[in-house]
């Protein structure tokens, strides 16, 4: 392949991922919580998205980026149940991820078994 083809392929590449990631549906964090809510993802990761030992690892406020955080609701790689369209749309993934972006961690100090 020449060195053109090479950078123009390189440079479709980068526009085409550079679209996807702007096609990301915009969210409403209100309707995210009630879908969070009704969907039962509050079940394994608790409200609010903090987690749990024994159920479900925190994911609020998540650290993934759009894709990632379909791909995973999708298809997941461990044991949560995948969330296909025809259950979860990608406009009320939109919200979830919505949701979870606004969640806040906790400041150690505030607890207060960790202030004893």
């Amino acid at each position: 392949m020449s060195i053109s083809k090479a950078i123009l392929a390189l440079a479709f590449a980068s526009a085409s991922s550079f679209a996807f990631a702007e096609g990301a549906p915009t969210g409403s964090a209100d309707a995210g919580k009630a879908t969070f809510q009704k969907a039962g993802c509050w079940t394994c990761h608790n409200y609010g998205g903090t987690g749990s030992a024994g159920t479900g690892p925190r994911i609020g406020p998540t650290v993934l980026e759009w894709e990632g955080f379909v791909h995973q609701v999708r298809e997941p790689s461990n044991q949560m149940v995948p969330f296909p369209a025809t259950i979860l749309s990608d406009q009320q993934l939109a919200d979830i991820y919505a949701y979870l972006k606004t969640q806040k961690r906790e400041d150690p100090k505030q607890i207060q078994l960790l202030s004893r």
